[in-house]
């Protein structure tokens, strides 16, 4: 894809997202992640670049490495971004996702945490974690269920190295705006009861981070302050990041 078109379609976006969290009854100061996974080497310099999008995603630690770890102009560019884990970390990967990424986003159990402290004492290095919520009973889907996420958070506060800024969620594979509506705004009322300030205690600013290409309007308008796009950003036509 040309640089020009990643250009409009960066300033689309943000655009879009302003717009709506304006209109939003929450009014969050929205961050516009972008997921690289789908789109080319040269797409993704392109739009780290710009400048204007500094949080990458990505979702697969082996991807990551390759870019961040072996490939010249990502590690060129490395200190300009903010790299999220969001996908599904495999214990057994844990030492290596840490040497990669600032934020892990997608924790979604005590087995995990407990890696992720011990691999983090071991570095000296606390590591920014979001809690990735369960909202559907699809088996394919991670996470803590809304009702278990007292007693989760209640045992990651036993783990020094962990630092907890807040929840990830994905939404119910529907179009319907109603379902989606209900569902961000239930995750959004769970994350006010743990993560109630702007930021956590190690100052990293706390994030509600719902919404995808396809969502991401009705996730801004019922509060998110993080929204994950891919397509977005590297197609001509849109769809789920």
């Amino acid at each position: 894809m040309p640089q020009g078109e990643i250009s409009r379609n960066i300033t689309a976006v943000i655009k879009t997202a302003e717009e709506t969290a304006k209109n939003s009854p929450y009014k969050p100061a929205t961050d516009v992640m972008s997921v690289i996974k789908y789109a080319s080497d040269e797409e993704a310099l392109t739009l780290i670049r710009d400048g204007r999008i500094t949080i990458l995603g990505e979702s697969r630690v082996q991807d990551a490495a390759g870019r961040w770890l072996g490939n010249p102009g990502f590690i060129a560019l490395r200190n300009k971004i903010s790299l999220h884990f969001i996908g599904h970390l495999q214990t057994n990967k844990t030492g290596q996702a840490l040497e990669i990424f600032d934020s892990i986003d997608s924790l979604d159990s005590l087995k995990l945490a407990l890696e992720i402290n011990r691999k983090a004492e071991k570095n000296a290095k606390k590591v920014p974690v979001m809690i990735q919520l369960k909202l559907s009973d699809s088996e394919t889907q991670y996470g803590v269920r809304p009702e278990d996420l007292k007693p989760f958070m209640k045992e990651l506060s036993a783990l020094p190295w962990l630092s907890p800024r807040g929840l990830m969620v994905i939404a119910p594979n529907t179009g319907d705006e109603k379902l989606l509506n209900a569902a961000f705004s239930g995750a959004k009322n769970v994350y006010d009861v743990f993560f109630s300030s702007p930021a956590d205690a190690d100052g990293h600013k706390n994030y509600f981070s719902a919404g995808m290409s396809g969502d991401f309007e009705t996730a801004i308008k019922n509060g998110s302050n993080l929204v994950r796009l891919g397509s977005l950003f590297f197609r001509t036509h849109g769809g789920k990041a």
